[in-house]
């Protein structure tokens, strides 16, 4: 945009997060100049700016002692509109160089709406990266979580674009949880403003909790504290070790195709597999599941033989599928193998503990150490 097109002459006050009226935007041609008055809820006066033909320019209130610019069309009927596209520049009223250009952070909550598990995390994504740590409490203080009833949560960062929110423990059963955004308008840095969010609301069901001891070959399932089912199992073998600590559901498949190839194995390998896998419960993104395993019946109960899913009887797992949901809970004791990490594969959030998590928010803390990515072993082919 060029400002030496532009003279600015401005009367009154605007309020900052003013919103302009198009309906007052009016026009009068010149010979050489076209004239634009506007008119902002909130502002004491008209403003009044002249450009040169053909380059029309808006004031738009940014913040107070800020002027912004943004470019106008004329339509077919004469009428003068602006132009859409953010950012747009500003610079101070007597100043002949603009500031950095204003952009917008956009933000989306997630998981979609619904009814969940007790151990599932809600999800902030940002449409760009925030790095200062100053400028993440600010966006981390415009994310609110609310809860029926209510218990103490925290944000984190889980890198420069995406924040997690759990509680201290788990969502209560039967919960109400909203997330909302009071960013929209709000100038987050010199360089950022926020813009609207659509609010998050999702239940909790009951608590179900799956609790699988590699040791005794069994995993443990209750609801509210109470025993469904104790359920013999097989899980992974030496160089396949399961990891242990707590994960949440992600999704369930009804059949999927596992092959050995897909985390690293020979076709002509003694340990290759390819296999038809029902009732497929998935714990990790790398290809981490609970699920029928017929061919390995005679060991369920007995040894650990899997290349590192939780495999049972075809009417256990059906059982199972049946009864989790994503955000349930599946904790694994006695493992030798490594924890699963808190990001990158999954809901790992709640292997940290509550310190640990506070550290991850700008508003307790300085920044986190950065985090090891997850190993991608264990996917399966789809």
């Amino acid at each position: 945009m060029r400002w030496q097109n532009c003279a600015l002459a401005v009367s009154g006050v605007f309020l900052a997060g003013a919103a302009l009226h198009p309906a007052a935007v009016q026009s009068s041609p010149g010979p050489r100049l076209e004239r634009t008055a506007l008119v902002s809820p909130g502002a004491s006066a008209p403003v009044g700016m002249s450009c040169a033909a053909g380059r029309s320019c808006l004031l738009a209130p940014v913040r107070p002692g800020l002027v912004g610019f943004v470019p106008l069309r004329r339509t077919a009927a004469g009428a003068v509109k602006p132009k859409s596209p953010p950012p747009f520049a500003v610079r101070r009223p007597g100043s002949g160089t603009p500031a950095r250009p204003v952009s917008r952070l956009g933000v989306e909550f997630g998981p979609q709406a619904g009814v969940y598990g007790v151990g599932q995390p809600l999800a902030a994504r940002l449409d760009q990266s925030v790095t200062d740590w100053q400028t993440r409490a600010v966006v981390e203080r415009g994310l609110k979580v609310a809860s029926v009833p209510s218990v103490r949560g925290s944000w984190h960062w889980v890198d420069a674009r995406t924040l997690h929110y759990r509680p201290e423990a788990f969502w209560p059963a039967r919960a109400v949880i909203t997330a909302t955004s009071i960013l929209d308008g709000v100038r987050i840095s010199p360089a950022l403003t926020g813009t609207g969010t659509r609010p998050l609301r999702i239940t909790t069901a009951d608590r179900i909790e799956a609790v699988t001891d590699t040791a005794r070959h069994t995993m443990t399932v209750r609801r509210n504290g109470h025993l469904l089912r104790t359920i013999p199992v097989t899980t992974g073998k030496p160089g396949y070790l399961t990891r242990k600590g707590t994960k949440v559901v992600l999704e369930k498949e009804p059949l999927v195709r596992m092959k050995g190839e897909s985390i690293g194995i020979p076709k002509d390998s003694p340990d290759a597999y390819d296999l038809d896998v029902h009732h497929a419960i998935r714990l990790t993104w790398s290809g981490e599941y609970v699920h029928a395993a017929p061919w390995s019946a005679q060991h369920h109960g007995k040894a650990n033989v899997s290349h590192g899913c939780t495999g049972m009887s075809t009417d256990s797992a059906a059982w199972l599928y049946t009864l989790l949901r994503p955000g349930d809970l599946i904790r694994v004791t006695h493992s030798k193998g490594d924890t699963m990490p808190p990001f990158g594969n999954g809901y790992g959030d709640w292997n940290l503990t509550w310190r640990q998590w506070q550290n991850g928010s700008a508003l307790t803390s300085p920044p986190p150490t950065r985090l090891t990515p997850a190993s991608p072993r264990l996917r399966p082919l789809v």
